[in-house]
């Protein structure tokens, strides 16, 4: 990814993931076996599946399939599909941030596809570097 401030506003995982928690017995056991408690991007599938249907409901979860697990770093990425190709303005897709190490979330919401001017694009990029000034 890069430094640039985006268009729309950026996801609060970037930058922010924490550390680790510290490890007990089991977590040791576990990462020493299979290097972490979510170790493939279907296990992760699954439970952004689970995640979407426990934090939004059962109609959501249905209108989110099929969802795609993508490894970023130390966490799985889970994304639905539901108005991916932005062709809607409105609601889009479910996403969720998953640790890896212990299936911790760390961060989910539904993305909102919102078409910005060029004059909206700007002041959105001034306050989110911090050179916005009245």
């Amino acid at each position: 990814m890069s430094d640039q401030p985006p268009f729309d506003l950026p996801p609060l995982h970037i930058g922010k993931i924490p550390d680790p928690p510290s490890r007990g017995r089991s977590l040791d056991f576990r990462a020493m076996t299979h290097r972490s408690l979510v170790p493939d991007a279907e296990m992760a599938r699954h439970l952004g599946e689970t995640y979407a249907g426990l934090l939004y409901g059962a109609d959501e979860q249905h209108r989110q399939q099929p969802f795609v697990a993508s490894e970023q770093g130390d966490c799985w990425l889970i994304e639905g599909s539901w108005n991916r190709d932005k062709k809607l303005s409105e609601e889009g897709w479910f996403y969720a941030v998953i640790w890896k190490y212990d299936g911790r979330i760390v961060d989910f919401g539904i993305r909102l596809h919102i078409e910005y001017s060029p004059a909206d694009r700007e002041l959105i990029n001034k306050a989110i570097s911090g050179t916005f000034r009245k």
